[in-house]
């Protein structure tokens, strides 16, 4: 069983993921602390990008089974995925011990090394942004405490996530404005 958190080690893996406003960087530091909190074979992060289109942000442990450079691309349904679509009603964790006998699970290719997953989703204003999900090649890998592990991060992860798209957003509109401001003093100066 695994041996709950301390408040040093959720403090250290809180901080983790505030040290940068890079989206790309906390979802590496949210990858990394979950590894130190529930060991995993590999693990993923995706994020709500449309309605309930979840798209693949980071992702750890894949590279025997799939490119890296492939992942970028995938996105899932989360209104079609009936795993996806659980997590996303009901803003829970989702632990499945054995891949092979949960009605549902869909074996994809890269993914036939995983035999126990855990879906947690990362909340923020009362919906869902995201979901980490961890592997196990073993089944019963995961356990409920396991569940409750990943879960004490989530809060810390959400918030890191919703304040780098934050700063993203606010980056893109400031060059935009220094753009059109530019193109504004050109005309200005054409006119003159």
């Amino acid at each position: 069983m695994a041996k709950p958190p301390t408040s040093e080690t959720l403090l250290t893996t809180s901080l983790a993921l505030t040290r940068t406003l890079d989206l790309e960087s906390v979802l590496a530091a949210l990858l990394d602390s979950m590894a130190q909190l529930v060991p995993y074979d590999s693990a993923n992060v995706m994020l709500v990008e449309a309605g309930s289109r979840l798209s693949l942000h980071a992702l750890r442990g894949y590279e025997p089974w799939v490119d890296p450079a492939q992942t970028s691309a995938i996105t899932m349904n989360g209104g079609t995925n009936p795993i996806l679509a659980e997590i996303l009603r009901t803003q829970k964790c989702l632990l499945i011990p054995d891949t092979r006998k949960y009605p549902g699970w869909e074996q994809r290719p890269g993914t036939e090394q995983v035999l126990c997953w855990l879906g947690v989703p990362l909340l923020a204003g009362g919906s869902v942004i995201g979901i980490y999900s961890l592997d196990k090649a073993e089944a019963g890998g995961f356990t409920e405490e396991h569940c409750r592990l990943a879960e004490s991060l989530a809060p810390h992860a959400a918030l890191a996530v919703q304040n780098a798209r934050l700063f993203a957003r606010e980056h893109a509109a400031r060059e935009e404005a220094e753009r059109l401001q530019a193109a504004t003093r050109a005309l200005s100066a054409t006119l003159d």
